[in-house]
């Protein structure tokens, strides 16, 4: 059955009978288990007689089997590790009862020293397989780890909370997806059980090392003691979009080539602010590169250390091939950074050829807004034009040169580049989170005419979010399929918004409990069961903090 666009509302006014029929029509799975806390591993699996271990449920499951957990607290002793692949037509899945938080605490499970890179989740050779709605915490390790050789992984809704290691962690590994997911408390040592307790935990939140053709998106990650989302190794052929990191101690995005080549991977309509960097550039390992990097539509903001840093960083390796294109800066930086002077985009590293800087916004930066390697003063750009570095049609609202001052990191000169637009940005209200276009904005229609930039054959608005795009109404609801009897309806947002986000079991009651910090990009979601009764409905509620 193709998926046809539908307002949620019209789905909703089916007669039971047909929806019912007409869902179940498409659905692939060979069977239907379910577990539970207060289940036995000698039932058969049913509703009415559940399993009680997450280990019945992987040792049983088959290509296209669905795996439904009750919520409730599951501890564990040892890792769950699923052995057996499904196929291109029938994925095995693993997933939440709809409404309900199945938690896998690893409390109790002690790994040996030098297990740290292994997660309560560990998936180590099949593929084929969906984790959906299912969350763990309390790991000595990962919480998820998918390590090659498998391949076509998705984690979907997932969370990890309080982990040693990351929260996901993608090892090598090939077409995976890492979806809706929510990671705090990672790479913290108040998880570690061995070695110096004085040693910084290891890798990030969510951590690609060595995966390919990936896609890591609509992620919420925020409150851990180390980097965000980081690109590193030998990634390549991926995007990482619609994420949203903050307060993060220090970067919120992080790419990082190590012994080999990292290239082809794209950043784009992410929101990072309140972490130590918004993103960081980096070819930290000996004999290493990283090239065809695409930083675009991106939002960076109140971050302490610069919007985007080219870091000298380790050996302080190549990059080359990279674009950072209409992203929106707004006051990252500081003229007294403990590393020196910070700002919008911070082009330090010397080591780079080919580099790309159009159609950005900066506002508020601390010490500058735009800084090279190159000192004006000295060679007249000499560097940048030997190295390809083009800087040009990028606002900033006044030129600043606080850089005179002590720094860590190598030293950088402010700079305006060419056909610079200076002026009003008229951003809406960035205070509460809306960073629009509006007028009088020296912004508007004033990106480069190179025809690769162009929008419906004219420049482009300066920035993440061009004029009107408030104005642009939510795309319509779409009916897909989950697992199982199990569908959603998708409500997509409109990027650019500012949205807090509550949960309910029902359409009617939304939740009292304090909401999360604002977050960009985060869509309805509407789960209903057919197998049985009236639909289970559970939602996702957006707020525009915008209007």
């Amino acid at each position: 059955m193709p998926l046809t666009p539908l307002p949620h509302s019209a789905i909703l006014r089916l007669p039971l009978p047909l929806l019912v029929c007409m869902l179940l029509t498409s659905s692939l799975a060979a069977a239907t288990y379910y577990v539970s806390p207060t289940g036995l591993d000698t039932n058969n699996g049913a509703i009415d007689k559940p399993w009680l271990t997450p280990d019945k449920a992987v040792a049983t499951a088959v290509a296209g089997d669905v795996v439904l957990f009750r919520g409730g607290t599951y501890p564990i002793t040892k890792r769950i590790e699923p052995k057996k692949s499904g196929t291109a037509e029938k994925w095995i899945t693993f997933a939440g009862y709809p409404g309900e938080k199945p938690l896998i605490d690893g409390t109790g499970y002690i790994p040996s020293n030098g297990q740290h890179d292994n997660g309560l989740f560990n998936i180590v050779g099949p593929g084929y397989l969906r984790f959906i709605n299912m969350h763990v915490t309390m790991s000595h390790g990962m919480g998820f780890t998918v390590r090659g050789p498998s391949h076509h992984v998705e984690l979907i809704e997932c969370s990890s909370h309080e982990t040693f290691a990351p929260g996901i962690g993608l090892w090598n590994c090939q077409y995976v997806k890492v979806m809706y997911c929510e990671i705090t408390g990672a790479t913290t040592n108040r998880m570690r059980l061995y070695g110096d307790f004085n040693q910084e935990a290891p890798h990030e939140a969510i951590s690609s090392g060595g995966a390919k053709y990936f896609e890591i998106a609509y992620n919420h990650v925020h409150d851990c003691d180390k980097e965000g989302i980081d690109i590193k190794e030998v990634s390549a052929h991926g995007t990482v979009h619609h994420n949203y990191v903050h307060d993060m101690p220090r970067q919120g995005l992080y790419t990082d080539a190590w012994f080999g080549v990292l290239e082809d991977v794209e950043f784009r309509d992410n929101v990072v602010h309140n972490c130590e960097w918004g993103i960081g550039v980096s070819s930290e390992g000996s004999s290493a590169s990283l090239r065809n990097v695409r930083i675009r539509n991106n939002l960076f903001y109140n971050n302490r250390g610069s919007g985007i840093f080219f870091s000298l960083w380790g050996g302080d390796g190549p990059r080359s091939q990279i674009v950072i294109a209409n992203n929106t800066f707004y006051k990252n930086g500081s003229p007294t950074h403990w590393s020196g002077p910070t700002g919008s985009i911070d082009l330090r590293s010397v080591n780079v050829q080919d580099i790309t800087v159009v159609n950005n916004l900066c506002v508020g930066g601390g010490a500058y807004e735009i800084a090279t390697f190159d000192n004006p003063a000295t060679n007249g750009l000499d560097q940048l034009t030997a190295k390809n570095v083009v800087i040009k049609y990028n606002l900033t609202e006044t030129f600043k040169d606080d850089t005179n001052r002590t720094f860590l990191y190598g030293r950088n000169y402010a700079l305006l580049g060419d056909n610079p637009i200076t002026g009003t940005a008229g951003l809406t209200n960035p205070t509460r989170g809306s960073f629009y276009l509006t007028e009088p904005s020296r912004a508007r229609i004033a990106g480069s005419p190179d025809p690769a930039y162009l929008i419906n054959g004219q420049p482009a608005d300066l920035g993440a979010f061009a004029f009107g795009l408030n104005n642009i109404p939510d795309a319509p609801s779409v009916l897909e399929p989950a697992y199982g009897s199990i569908w959603r309806i998708v409500q997509s947002t409109v990027p650019g918004r500012t949205y807090l986000r509550q949960q309910s079991s029902d359409l009617g009651t939304w939740t009292d409990a304090p909401a999360p910090e604002p977050a960009n990009y985060l869509p309805d979601l509407f789960y209903f069961d057919t197998a049985g009764g009236e639909p289970i409905f559970f939602r996702y509620k957006i707020t525009d903090l915008a209007q």
